[in-house]
């Protein structure tokens, strides 16, 4: 797991993952498939047990990157939000409704 703006620590059986996308943490493609990959790979791990969700900068996560979705729409793609699906591990972040968005665009793209 080595991605630029994703940095992971370990803490026992605790996982933390910082988005380091400072100030605003917006989500874009890249970002939430570099999560869905850290994720993937936390979840074949059997020590661990628990997932923290955290951020470098003044926001945990301003939101997606409409200036990115825009484009991508003017492109001809759409976004289609995914079925939630249980996490194995506990995900803890400071914003329950922006993990639950996130969890729900990781899983699609695990599912694809």
């Amino acid at each position: 797991m080595a991605f630029d703006d994703i940095g992971v620590e370990r803490d026992a059986h605790v996982a933390i993952i910082e988005m380091r996308r400072p100030p605003n943490n917006f989500l874009d493609v890249e970002l939430l498939g570099n999560l869905a990959t850290t994720l993937e790979e936390l979840d074949r791990d059997p020590q661990c047990r628990a997932v923290v969700l955290a951020a470098a900068g003044k926001h945990f996560c301003a939101g997606g990157n409409l200036k990115q979705r825009l484009e991508s729409e003017a492109r001809g793609e759409k976004f289609v939000p995914a079925k939630r699906q249980p996490s194995p591990a506990p995900i803890a972040a400071p914003c329950t409704a922006a993990t639950i968005g996130l969890r729900v665009a990781i899983r699609r793209r695990a599912s694809l």
